[in-house]
């Protein structure tokens, strides 16, 4: 926008005659309506379903806009779409409705296929999240302003591609280049939560993703709270084909063989991945404790925490038990209810056996980190308490 502003000033400079808000309705005009939607298709609400459903919608867009030149430009064609529309009762408006439905629907088709092959690109790590997101807006720009040079002939709507094609060769190459420089060992964090935290719970895990996934990948057990956050293209597929249950841990076995699938290494972007871990009730509890041995370090988010939230006393327990404290953060605010958090963590350290990490110490420590604003200070502080023992073990 800094670029965009100087070349308007450079503009009215150059030609008085100019009105000040011309230039800023130039851009409007060209640039506004795929702004518009794309900052639609990104809203926090459907953020990790959007560059998907983004990357349909342009496919089809193209459909129902190669429809009424590819029709117009034959008079047999254009002769043969009027008679079959009124043969079906409709008018000249209802026919111009119908060419644009059938080229979307048509163009739809190729959609679908285009989202089948991301997921699959995906789950073989051609491409992050992230690139998802940035490619996406590339194609809406591109292919909104190739769109509008059609009427001069429908192979210039390839214009719109050719450019997406020089900024993908670009984003390719400076992959290659970060992939060359020497990168630290990956560093696994675990993510428990009290699951009624709803919109404060997306807040810091956004924060904390978005630098944690340049230095290791995330776990976490799914819920409603984040599952508009982190749905991954794969999964959403999975939904749309109604086979959203083979997501879910069944058994042991199953757990066994997705820790092991478990995606730690980084995107071709470096961005490590967020690794969910879909449960019933009668497997969460075993998923949390295979998750704990795998990480390195532990996140527990207990602001809200209550006598009610017996799951998060269950993974007290268990971080008390199994994993060293070091390696542990909770969070807290002024909605935990501290006496009884304090009285619960007594009460389990009761509980703890004698082969525990925490056994072995000489002073063990839980370390409880108020955090009443997600700020850059109390991020900074988060993540430095989060790496600090990975550091020193380094």
């Amino acid at each position: 926008f800094a670029v965009l502003l100087g070349i308007m000033i450079w503009a009215l400079t150059r030609n008085p005659q100019m009105g000040w808000h011309e230039p800023a309705v130039f851009w409007l005009i060209t640039n506004g309506p795929p702004t518009v939607l794309a900052y639609a298709f990104l809203a926090r609400p459907i953020r990790a379903v959007g560059p998907l459903v983004l990357s349909f919608m342009v496919v089809a867009g193209i459909g129902s806009q190669l429809a009424l030149p590819w029709g117009g430009a034959d008079d047999v064609r254009l002769r043969a779409a009027v008679e079959a529309g009124s043969a079906l009762g409709l008018g000249g408006a209802e026919i111009f409705w119908a060419m644009l439905g059938i080229g979307f629907a048509a163009f739809g088709v190729l959609g679908w296929i285009l989202l089948k092959w991301l997921g699959s690109r995906y789950q073989r790590k051609r491409f992050s999240d992230q690139s998802l997101t940035l490619d996406s807006i590339w194609l809406l720009f591109a292919v909104y302003h190739g769109i509008g040079l059609v009427f001069q002939g429908p192979a210039w709507i390839a214009s719109g591609l050719v450019a997406f094609a020089g900024y993908k060769l670009a984003a390719v190459a400076g992959h290659a280049r970060l992939r060359s420089r020497a990168v630290a060992a990956p560093r696994p964090l675990l993510l428990l939560r009290v699951f009624s935290l709803g919109k404060r719970s997306e807040r810091l895990f956004d924060a904390v993703r978005t630098h944690w996934q340049r230095l290791g990948s995330i776990s976490l057990i799914a819920g409603p709270d984040l599952v508009t956050t982190n749905v991954e293209p794969h999964e959403f597929l999975e939904f749309m084909s109604g086979r959203l249950s083979r997501q879910f841990v069944r058994d042991d076995a199953d757990l066994e063989r997705r820790v092991a699938a478990m995606d730690l290494g980084p995107d071709p972007d470096g961005r490590y991945r967020v690794n969910e871990f879909f449960c019933h009730a009668d497997t969460w509890q075993t998923t949390m404790r295979r998750l704990a041995s795998e990480s390195g370090a532990v996140l527990m988010d207990l602001r809200s925490f209550s006598p009610s939230n017996q799951g998060c006393l269950y993974e007290l327990g268990r971080l008390l038990d199994a994993v060293d404290l070091s390696r542990v953060v909770f969070v807290t605010d002024a909605t935990t209810d501290a006496r009884f958090l304090e009285d619960a963590l007594l009460r389990l350290w009761q509980t703890v056996g004698a082969d525990s990490p925490n056994r072995r110490k000489p002073n063990p420590v839980a370390r409880l980190l108020q955090v009443e604003k997600i700020s850059p200070a109390g991020l900074r502080t988060l993540l430095a308490s989060l790496l600090l023992p990975m550091t020193m073990k380094g």
